[in-house]
């Protein structure tokens, strides 16, 4: 096990006269735990953290050649990603390590509704650690296309 030493909780004073003082470590393999250092040398639990994941909820618009844009509902990320134009019906939302591909879950609505009932199709993939992508196709069995994001909701769930 990984232990790190959490600096805001280095030293925490115990005994009867409060002249004793103990190490607090957090573990980094499994996140969830605090412990402390005892003089064999071996660790014992002296807390459960609650580790929740990130998420990011929005509505997504894209239109012509531009990129989408997000109205954000709520972002626990710790980030903004960017987005961006990658052509025809595809474009990808950015953010350096902030997507690891085991433990992220992502979501779009399928269906994209520009005025007329069920005008085309979403999708999304996590494409790396760094990127995810969404695809837009004027039919389920179309070509791709643009303009069909009109405040389509997405979700991304990273897990600790």
């Amino acid at each position: 096990m990984q232990q790190v030493q959490i600096p805001k909780l280095a030293r925490s004073t115990v005994g009867k006269n409060g002249s004793e003082s103990i190490d607090v470590f957090a573990d980094t393999e499994n996140n969830n735990q605090l412990t402390t250092r005892l003089a064999d040398g071996s660790f014992v639990v002296i807390s459960e953290i609650s580790r929740q994941p990130k998420v990011l909820r929005a509505l997504i618009s894209q239109a012509g050649v531009a990129a989408p844009t997000m109205v954000v509902l709520q972002n626990t990320l710790g980030v903004v990603p960017t987005l961006s134009y990658d052509g025809v019906g595809l474009y990808s939302i950015n953010s350096v390590g902030a997507f690891p591909v085991a433990k992220t879950m992502v979501s779009i609505n399928p269906c994209v509704e520009t005025g007329s009932f069920n005008d085309g199709v979403a999708g999304i993939r996590k494409g790396s650690d760094d990127v995810i992508v969404i695809s837009t196709n004027v039919t389920p069995a179309g070509a791709l296309g643009d303009g069909l994001l009109v405040s389509t909701p997405i979700e991304i769930i990273v897990y600790p």
